[in-house]
């Protein structure tokens, strides 16, 4: 029975721990590129909302003056006279004892 001789282990050259250093190195700047390109993605992003939610704030505020003048006595006023509405002149009060009803009957010849 023949016994097989263990061959010396060989250390890696330089070279190829050169090599492997290099290909450590790309691989990390590599994955911090990627990293960095999408926090600054995300970034942008961020102030693009910011920037729409700013917009939004000042169109309700804007919206809200459009109301409070809609409301203002002067507008209404304004708006019944564009309706042809009138003021009332006079002011008539029914009392509760007495039935009050109006019945017109309105026939359509054909």
């Amino acid at each position: 029975m023949k016994i097989a001789r263990r061959r010396p282990l060989r250390r890696p050259s330089k070279s190829w721990l050169g090599l492997l250093a290099v290909g450590i190195f790309l691989g990390m700047t590599g994955l911090f590129l990627v990293h960095s390109n999408e926090i600054s993605t995300e970034g942008f992003s961020l102030r693009q909302l910011e920037a729409e939610a700013a917009s939004l704030k000042r169109e309700i505020s804007q919206l809200r003056a459009q109301i409070a003048t809609a409301r203002s006595l002067d507008a209404v006023e304004k708006t019944a006279e564009d309706l042809g509405l009138v003021a009332v002149r006079e002011t008539l009060h029914l009392s509760r004892g007495g039935t009050v009803a109006l019945s017109q009957l309105t026939t359509v010849d054909s």
